[in-house]
């Protein structure tokens, strides 16, 4: 098994930021510099950012997982909070499953839905595009995740930027990793307790009100960002960083 990059900062108790698809640690810089007394550890996932990609790797939420749950135990972690974006989150769904020194699961813009039939046709659309025209899908891709791209170009251009740099056979192993993951929500249902969901009020791939109710459902805390779509550490950093603050202690 191949080495994740991390990086860390800070001093105290652990948390683990995991970014969202197509993206890597540096996501978190608006984010993670206001937890001095936290030792935060920012990773890049599979084939993101500096991690190592082995394209013979069967592509799955569960293996990125144990690469993640591998680190852990080579920094020596007896326990640890983990805020998941998008992507992310579903990286924490299997470590709340497996690795009991996982404290607490903070959902930024994530969900415990498997993709439905219509999803996963989409997702086998976004495989073949990437191999013949990455650069095309990216630039298409990461506005639409903002709620107000005008308001947000320099950093939809530096995540544009962050992702042209990726292997495009890496961008659809981790789509297929996304098309093919399973139902989270068993495992949320049981572990309500530990999970926390931080959401966008406009978040255009994931439906709010549907996400709401699975929380009161099931008595998870909740937390809604305003006029936010799918990138809440871009579009309001400020607001992510206080609500992070009141969840993480």
């Amino acid at each position: 098994m191949g080495r994740l990059h991390y990086t860390v900062t800070g001093i105290g108790d652990p948390v683990v930021f995991l970014h969202g698809f197509m993206e890597d640690a540096s996501s978190w810089q608006h984010v993670a510099r206001h937890f001095c007394t936290k030792t935060c550890i920012t990773v890049d996932l599979h084939g993101h950012g500096r991690s190592f990609f082995n394209p013979q790797d069967k592509p799955s939420i569960a293996l990125m997982a144990e690469q993640v749950s591998a680190l852990i135990d080579e920094l020596q972690l007896g326990h640890y909070q983990l805020v998941g974006h998008s992507l992310g989150g579903y990286v924490g769904c299997e470590l709340l499953k497996t690795d009991s020194r996982l404290e607490q699961l903070i959902f930024l813009h994530s969900h415990p839905w498997p993709d439905p039939e219509e999803k996963k046709q989409d997702r086998n659309r976004v495989i073949e595009l990437v191999k013949s025209k990455p650069t095309a899908f990216i630039r298409e891709a990461f506005p639409k995740l903002f709620a107000f791209p005008e308001e947000h170009k320099p950093a939809i251009e530096r995540y544009i930027r962050i992702a042209e740099q990726m292997d495009p056979m890496a961008i659809a192993w981790a789509t297929a990793a996304m098309r093919d993951r399973p139902s989270y929500v068993n495992i949320l249902a049981e572990k309500s307790g530990q999970v926390s969901i931080i959401q966008g009020e406009l978040d255009p791939l994931i439906p709010t009100d549907k996400l709401h109710a699975f929380a009161e459902e099931h008595h998870i805390y909740w937390f809604e960002i305003a006029r936010c779509g799918h990138m809440g550490q871009e579009e309001n950093p400020e607001k992510v960083v206080e609500l992070l603050k009141v969840i993480l202690g």
